[in-house]
């Protein structure tokens, strides 16, 4: 056995001693202490003294640091599965990449550090970057301004927990619970909570852009004051309340909100980059150079509206009709426009697909790389000089369409004679 590993379980034993009250024991202190790769399962390590340690790409699991002052300790990389955090002070912890799934983190104390180390400078905020804390539990754990970016959490209880002004970019919150607890300005940017528990939960200032809710239990959450669009500062009173009414219609599955209608209206220009506006009425409006990046536009109707020179990339129209819509110039690289499936309100089975409705639309000039449009309905759509290089067209009712004059390098094209 490694010296200093042989050193750290004598201290455990000693330590095992103090947790029983035996005078001859002592409590384990591994302030500022280096070790590295440390292998420690499912060791009691209750109430120690953990300040400033590093224990980088440690194996811990199953390990109980219940109640341990543990602040700007360094745990990145560290295995941590199924251990006991329980009323833990981690204040300015670095746990990034860590494995802490099922880990019950139940009262642990994450917030910015309070007093400095080694290796941590007082106020630093505690990192969970890219953690795996998958069927965690984190009832009332204080998580305020904590860095939770790319973070995995799916199914996590957070119930009751602080997260106000964390960062959760991108992290995963599929089917977690965040029950009576607040997210009160946190920055929910690309990340996933659909199907997640959120209610009586205070979501007030949180910047929900690009926020996936699809599925989430929204009752009695508060919204005050939440960017949902890009550049929504930009937007007139009556197009940024209509856009938020149409974002809380979608995220509660229509038990709240109302769904817009933008029918006729003159948006040429506008900025409504990585809005969720599935189901919206846009027919015959003009959304002319307008920045519709990464918008979500399931189901939404785009019928004989002018998109002419409009950035959709990557935006997700599946199900969406654009009938006789003006697309000439316009960027849809990396999109999809395919069909999606239509669900039985009762049953929540699929009735029927939906697919993607290009007919009569005007593609020229348009950029379609690397675009899904399998099963896209393209009859009597004009082509001429589109840009379909790495696009799937594969299924598509194209019949008569000459893509000729069009870019289709690497392309997978509707076969000649498809028919329905």
């Amino acid at each position: 056995m490694d010296p200093e590993e042989s050193s750290i379980h004598t201290k455990l034993h000693a330590h095992s001693l103090y947790l029983e009250g035996n005078s001859q024991g002592r409590r384990l202190d591994l302030r500022n202490a280096k070790h590295p790769g440390a292998v420690l399962p499912m060791v009691d390590m209750r109430k120690a003294l953990l300040i400033g340690a590093d224990l980088r790409r440690a194996r811990m699991e199953g390990v109980d640091l219940s109640s341990a002052s543990m602040a700007g300790i360094r745990l990145s990389n560290a295995d941590l599965r199924a251990a006991r955090l329980i009323g833990a002070d981690c204040r300015g912890g670095d746990f990034e990449d860590a494995i802490l799934a099922a880990t019950d983190l139940t009262d642990t104390d994450f917030r910015p550090a309070r007093l400095s180390t080694i290796q941590k400078q007082a106020g630093e905020p505690t990192s969970l970057e890219n953690a795996d804390l998958e069927n965690a539990a984190l009832v009332r754990t204080n998580l305020h301004k904590a860095n939770l970016t790319g973070a995995r959490a799916k199914s996590a209880r957070f119930e009751d927990a602080t997260l106000d002004s964390a960062c959760l970019r991108g992290a995963d919150f599929t089917n977690a619970r965040f029950t009576e607890g607040t997210l009160a300005n946190a920055d929910l940017r690309e990340a996933s909570l659909e199907g997640a528990v959120l209610v009586d939960t205070d979501l007030s200032g949180a910047d929900l852009r690009s926020c996936r809710l699809t599925g989430a239990d929204l009752s009695q959450a508060k919204f005050d004051r939440c960017p949902v669009v890009s550049g929504q500062e930009d937007l007139s009173l009556e197009l940024r309340t209509m856009v938020f009414d149409h974002f809380v219609w979608i995220a509660s599955i229509g038990t709240r909100g109302r769904p817009a209608s933008f029918q006729g209206m003159d948006l040429s220009g506008i900025s409504l980059s990585g809005a969720d506006l599935s189901a919206a009425d846009f027919r015959g409006t003009d959304l002319s150079n307008a920045d519709l990046s990464g918008c979500s536009f399931r189901f939404a109707k785009f019928d004989q509206a002018n998109l002419s020179g409009a950035n959709l990339m990557s935006c997700d129209a599946r199900a969406a009709s654009f009938r006789e819509t003006d697309l000439s110039d316009a960027v849809l690289n990396g999109g999809t426009l395919s069909s999606m499936a239509v669900l039985d309100p009762n049953t929540h089975r699929v009735m029927t697909y939906r697919a993607c409705d290009l007919s009569g639309a005007k593609l020229i000039g348009t950029r379609l790389q690397r675009v899904n449009m399998t099963t896209a309905i393209l009859s009597g759509a004009q082509v001429a000089g589109a840009d379909f290089t790495s696009a799937d067209l594969s299924s598509s009712k194209a019949e008569g369409i000459d893509f000729s004059n069009s870019i289709t390098e690497n392309a997978i094209l509707p076969e000649p004679d498809w028919e329905i």
